[in-house]
């Protein structure tokens, strides 16, 4: 996961499209830490797709807007909070569905994108440069976790460093006053203890152009969006490796 943080701006952006195309994801951040004594995580990329049905303006839609904002949250380790869970104890994959997300969620910013975006699944996946969350407006159709797992083994073959819980919420002093009408999902528990959790933002980036796409010289095919789903992991580990495509 590492090596992601470390691609140029036109490989990343590139490398984020495709996996929004492959995993079906409405929004795609990447959380980079910022080390003692700053100790939190800012965000040094992320791309949002519009749903064709949501409401614009000539500022875009609420949904996009939001998503800045969110962007440009400064999200501290210590807090115990979403994202900077998975980070702070070595998760390589968290799985949350909105009712964690209601509790465990960093500002009333994050949930109110989540709401107006209709997001219903959020992963996070930690590594040693920061965090990647990954959210979806649709019920995944895949087995999300071995997806990862197989484009990323090298972090899933490590053990999660901290058994440490979400700490219990003061319902008194919720993170969002929009947050009771978020629908309440249930959390699965799976080898790597996926958990739900939102994450803040920090700065927003438009779709790459088509020069973005030039990976190394080497073009992405047309044919891969026909491709099965495990199909994309190839051409995501060969932006990675920086390897040529071969058909």
């Amino acid at each position: 996961m590492d090596s992601i943080f470390l691609l140029g701006e036109g490989e990343r952006a590139a490398f984020l499209q495709q996996m929004m195309q492959s995993f079906g994801c409405a929004y795609i951040c990447l959380w980079s830490y910022l080390p003692p004594p700053s100790n939190c995580l800012l965000a040094l990329d992320g791309v949002y797709r519009e749903v064709s049905d949501q409401p614009s303006s000539s500022a875009g839609s609420l949904a996009r807007r939001l998503f800045g904002v969110y962007r440009e949250s400064v999200i501290f380790i210590d807090s115990g909070r979403i994202p900077g869970f998975a980070f702070k104890n070595h998760l390589s994959y968290m799985e949350l569905k909105l009712h964690d997300l209601q509790r465990m969620a960093s500002s009333e910013v994050q949930l109110h994108f989540y709401q107006e975006a209709g997001i219903k699944t959020v992963v996070f996946m930690g590594c040693a440069t920061g965090e990647i969350e990954l959210g979806m407006s649709n019920d995944p159709q895949v087995d999300l976790q071995i997806e990862m797992k197989n484009l990323f083994p090298d972090d899933f073959s490590r053990p999660a460093m901290s058994s440490e819980q979400p700490p219990p919420i003061d319902p008194n002093q919720p993170p969002s006053s929009s947050s009771s009408s978020l629908r309440s999902l249930s959390v699965d528990s799976t080898e790597y203890s996926p958990l739900l959790f939102n994450i803040p933002t920090s700065s927003f980036i438009q779709e790459p152009s088509k020069e973005a796409l030039n990976i190394g010289q080497t073009v992405l095919p047309e044919t891969l969006r026909s491709l099965p789903i495990s199909a994309p992991l190839i051409t995501l580990a060969l932006i990675i490796t920086k390897q040529p495509y071969k058909s």
